[in-house]
């Protein structure tokens, strides 16, 4: 039951996985509560108390903070409102208002009033939902489940990795990930995969992410979190064949991906730059190559020929 991961009357907490992350969400008041509901079914509840996985703890506080027992977090949540209503106003007043707010915390990703908390440990955000305006949907669980979606993506950049426009394979607990552009066969490879005795991690939207000094494929709705392998920018074809890459193309590739991955999902700018940094080195580290192939799974011969036939004995 969802209701088990609530700690007390006060204060509620749901603790989730994102791709090769861990989130801890608190909430405070009845009207949040309610929304962690919805985030329970759209993400992996993490049900296991000792899990070690790294994260974030995301607090998300509304503009009821009368509702917060914690005086810090509540006087922040004052700061709040006087700061939400300075946005209706000009002048110092204003100015001074959004100072003091941060003087509690940093922006992060002001666009959806993402923070971080000046005073917790290298892991605290908080999340400011604007429940007193009718720009928020009908419900809060669309503002925290947005939250949610750009602290996991932020996770995965800051830990050299990204986002990516792209589908990944998990074949006999090893990493495959193809690019291209839309219509270049992504869903296609990926379900004829599962022909080869493949997994797959997702056929649209890949989480990419550098932990225990290996880059890792993921997606918040995937249990599958193989180390990469390898890299192949799909081309369809009468035959299966591969072309080795050079580090340059596969960043490339890999950058076009993340940049379409940016465009469709609004990945905050700021952090764009990050992971592009981070492709570099992906681009350096991990082989890439040109598949040309047929929709069949024979493609996988071509590729375990490459790769010494180790995925097939494994």
């Amino acid at each position: 039951m969802l209701t088990q991961n609530f700690v007390n009357a006060d204060e509620s907490v749901i603790q989730i996985n994102f791709g090769l992350c861990s989130l801890k969400i608190k909430v405070f008041d009845d009207f949040m509560i309610e929304s962690l509901v919805d985030v329970a079914r759209i993400f992996d509840v993490q049900r296991e108390s000792g899990a070690n996985k790294q994260g974030y703890n995301l607090t998300v506080i509304s503009t009821c903070p009368d509702s917060i027992m914690d005086p810090r977090l509540s006087a922040i949540g004052h700061s709040w409102i006087i700061a939400r209503q300075a946005l209706k106003k000009s002048g110092q007043a204003g100015l001074d208002a959004w100072r003091n707010l941060y003087k509690f915390c940093t922006p992060v990703n002001p666009e959806i009033f993402l923070f971080k908390d000046n005073a917790g440990n290298s892991n605290d955000y908080l999340c400011f939902h604007p429940t007193d305006t009718l720009e928020t949907p009908g419900h809060p669980s669309w503002w925290i489940i947005r939250a949610i979606e750009a602290l996991g993506v932020h996770w995965h950049v800051m830990h050299g990795g990204g986002p990516l426009h792209a589908s990944g394979v998990d074949r006999k607990g090893e990493g495959f990930l193809f690019l291209g552009e839309s219509g270049a066969g992504k869903s296609t490879v990926a379900q004829l995969s599962k022909q080869a005795h493949g997994v797959i991690v997702h056929d649209d939207q890949v989480m990419l992410g550098l932990t225990g000094g290996h880059y890792l494929l993921s997606h918040p709705g995937s249990r599958v979190t193989p180390p990469l392998r390898g890299i192949f920018l799909l081309r369809q074809s009468d035959s299966d064949r591969i072309v080795r890459l050079t580090p340059q193309a596969t960043g490339a590739g890999l950058a076009r991906s993340l940049q379409q991955y940016a465009i469709n999902q609004y990945l905050y700018g700021p952090w764009v730059e990050n992971a592009f940094h981070n492709i570099v080195n992906v681009a350096r580290d991990i082989p890439g190559y040109e598949l040309h192939f047929r929709k069949s799974p024979d493609f996988w011969k071509v590729i375990d020929a490459e790769f010494g036939d180790r995925v097939n004995q494994a």
